[in-house]
């Protein structure tokens, strides 16, 4: 027992210096005069998407799988259906996004079983990986239902089961293609041109779509095959009639990658296909003139969707690899057409076309926008370097948000970074923000790469000066003029004026004071995951940077350098709590590390509090900011990433007393909530201590409501009779109390 509580203190104590006192909360923005759903989801650049009921209100929502980036895993995100019918209104749930388990490469979400809960076929190393939904209305669950698919290539003789093979650069189909009830299967096959059919036996054998035992029914359904970009029609080189034994199946060509998407464009229950590949930027549309046993591919364009009395601007064109997604997307009982980039180096602000049916007896898909739940998100393209800083001095913080400044976000065609300025048009403590300009002062005039701004008064003249990095590992110097307590006025633009070009660039600058000796010195973290020293050797007024190291702290942010290979990235952020520093840092797989021990150490190693602060992951080259926001006196944090967004986490979604023992602990969701609120403790947290719930709204009132124990260690409240606003949920654990905002919709 008394090992047990040292054990329990040790964590405890470990905790408590190494969590932040912040929760995941909405953030007001506004863009083109209108209130953004979704505006801190973190971003979207190139997704699979897909609809389904995640939150069993009876509304289909979308999960959308954001690859992100080259590497690792990539990011659900949950967008809840709260339109009515008609209505096209979603908004992003973090709590439900971060419920899903880690997926790589791509993922399909279907309901394989019609229990009416999504679930999850997604990319596993050689082949297909399926997670059942194990939800039972109280707690969400996936758990691991096949780890790879097998098939049956040989149905006609002797039975040879192998891996169905899905590339994990592309995306099968899973669709039910035989019209029985149960989901099939058609993915590439190893000569990486045809298709083949993997028949879902589960109706066949029990009667229900439980089972998931496929057999291979056709190795080139469609008689097509596919490559440079188009599709030749009445060819297959390799018929299951000349490969009866299936032995070829064990040794495997593969396909480099492409996407499949099913639809029935006449309404005939015969599944035409939609195909995108890793080397074009169309996608082939293939007409089935067969029937649900026997396909026949008779018809293909390049040119999909042609509506009428349209030109070819109508076209799925995307940069890069465009893949389609089928679905009913607007609410309005028609299924419509959304695409995406597969793939970097394609779109990344522009992300998701969406194509409204606009057909009666057929489908017909019209073009409506091309940035589809992206305009209602902060979302600046590709990486997202935030700034918290008050522009116009009226005392309120404003936002600039740098990025990487690739693949088409400001201007058609351009390879040019920006730096969008969204000014805090709400009160100190309600901040609410506002788009002024995607090109804050013309920067994209300074054909600069990869712009990660940062500030302070460095010239000692009472103003708020701007230091950028950029993709070359320059620093660039934003001087302004404007004097102390004036709006900010950069009028002058020093390039690379300090001589500083650090290490395997990019550079990610942060203005500090390491030394104590009153001038702000540089640290300027970098892609190998390090940090550079310059120390301001210069005076009060004129400043001057000298290297003092290139290991600052010894600060290593990539966990898995095999993994990341070739990339990375260490965004610093240095502060100072009750005369003490701390230095945070984003880190090219998402996690946020958190150090102390620095004071006199600026050569030596400092201490790591934490890899993963708040058990946070908050996307690939995450970008913190942690500054007081809302005019509380306590931080928040705001979080950018590789997909162009950020994540805000304010101190007034979560509050904890200095001593108490970390929010961690205790997971509150969904938030937003409609109906029932779940509370979910750490089995060990849970145990050792008394309880007592407490509901307010913003005055103070007190509210009774309905407390029902649903686990061992989880609790649920209903808030469905609830009128719609903001509460507030206090939890007394003995001596600790936190308090949890929440927003009833």
């Amino acid at each position: 027992m008394q090992n047990f509580l040292l054990l329990f203190l040790l964590v405890m104590t470990s905790s408590t210096f190494s969590q932040l006192p912040v929760g995941y909360d909405t953030l007001t923005v506004f863009e083109n005069n209108k209130v953004l759903y979704s505006s801190a989801c973190g971003g979207i650049n190139y997704s699979n998407i897909y609809k389904g009921d995640i939150n069993d209100d009876g509304k289909s929502d979308i999960i959308l799988y954001d690859r992100m980036h080259f590497f690792n895993y990539g990011e659900v995100k949950c967008f809840l259906n709260f339109g009515n019918a008609g209505e096209t209104k979603y908004r992003y749930d973090y709590y439900l996004s971060k419920s899903f388990p880690k997926l790589v490469n791509w993922a399909i979400f279907k309901d394989f079983n019609h229990d009416g809960k999504i679930d999850i076929f997604t990319s596993t190393t050689g082949g297909i990986k399926v997670y059942k939904n194990m939800s039972n209305g109280v707690s969400f669950s996936m758990q691991i239902f096949k780890p790879i698919i097998y098939s049956n290539y040989n149905p006609t003789g002797n039975a040879l089961y192998a891996p169905v093979y899905a590339s994990s650069v592309g995306l099968p189909a899973i669709d039910d293609i035989d019209n029985d009830g149960d989901l099939d299967l058609l993915t590439f096959n190893s000569t990486g041109f045809s298709v083949e059919y993997h028949l879902n036996k589960s109706m066949e054998w029990y009667g229900h779509s439980d089972s998931l035992i496929f057999e291979l029914q056709d190795n080139c359904w469609g008689n097509f095959s596919e490559g440079n970009c188009s599709a030749t029609l009445n060819n297959c080189a390799n018929k299951m009639a000349n490969n009866s034994n299936g032995t070829e199946y064990l040794e495997k060509v593969y396909h480099s990658g492409s996407c499949i998407t099913c639809i029935d464009i006449n309404h005939n229950h015969v599944k035409d296909l939609l195909l995108g590949d890793v080397s074009c930027n169309n996608i082939l549309f293939l007409f089935n003139s067969g029937n649900s046993t026997n396909a026949i591919i008779s018809d293909t364009t390049k040119l999909f969707p042609n509506y009428p009395g349209k030109n070819t601007s109508q076209q799925i064109k995307i940069n890069n690899f465009p893949c389609a997604y089928y679905d009913d997307f607007d609410n309005d009982g028609k299924k419509d057409i959304v695409a995406s980039p597969n793939l970097s180096a394609g779109e990344n602000y522009n992300c998701l076309w969406f194509y409204k049916n606009v057909g009666v007896s057929k489908d017909s898909f019209v073009l409506i926008k091309k940035n589809f739940l992206v305009d209602n998100t902060v979302d600046v393209g590709d990486g997202a370097l935030p700034l918290v800083i008050d522009i116009d001095m009226d005392g309120k913080k404003d936002l600039l948000i740098g990025n990487l400044g690739i693949y088409n976000y400001f201007l058609p065609n351009s390879n040019v970074a920006t730096i969008s300025y969204y000014k805090n048009i709400g009160t100190i403590s309600v901040p609410q923000f506002s788009l002024i300009t995607k090109d804050f002062l013309n920067l994209s005039s300074l054909n600069k790469l990869n712009l990660s701004p940062t500030a302070g008064d460095i010239d000692g003249d009472g103003d708020m000066d701007i230091i950028l990095g950029d993709s070359y590992g320059k620093l660039h110097w934003l001087e302004n003029t404007a004097g102390a307590g004036f709006p900010s006025n950069f009028s002058v633009v020093h390039q690379n004026i300090f001589g500083i070009t650090v290490n395997s660039p990019p550079a990610y600058p942060f203005l500090f004071d390491v030394n104590d000796d009153g001038k702000l010195d540089l640290i300027i973290g970098n892609k190998q995951n390090k940090i550079a020293y310059y120390q301001n050797v210069g005076t009060f007024t004129n400043p001057s940077f000298t290297l003092i190291t290139n290991n600052f702290g010894n600060v290593n942010t990539n966990l898995n350098p095999i993994y990341y290979a070739g990339d990375g990235g260490t965004v610093p952020f240095m502060y100072k709590e009750n005369n003490k520093k701390y230095l945070l840092c984003g880190s090219i797989n998402g996690n946020l590390f958190l150090y102390d021990q620095i004071e006199n150490n600026y050569t030596g190693s400092f201490r790591v509090l934490d890899t993963m602060v708040n058990g946070m992951k908050a996307g690939i080259r995450s970008a913190p900011q942690y500054i007081d926001i809302n005019g509380d006196g306590i931080r928040d944090l705001i979080v950018g990433n590789y997909a162009g967004g950020i994540y805000y986490f304010s101190s007034k979604a979560v509050y904890a007393s200095e001593d108490a023992i970390t929010t961690d602990k205790i997971q509150v969701f969904p938030n937003p909530v409609n109906a029932w609120l779940y509370i979910r403790f750490d089995n060990i947290f849970y145990s050792l201590h008394h309880i007592k719930f407490t509901l307010k709204d913003i005055t103070g009132k007190d509210f009774n409501f309905s407390l029902q124990k649903s686990g061992d260690y989880q609790w649920m409240i209903d808030m469905g009779s609830l009128s719609e606003g903001i509460y507030f949920l206090e939890i007394i654990l003995d001596e600790n109390k936190f308090t949890f905002k929440i927003l009833k919709q």
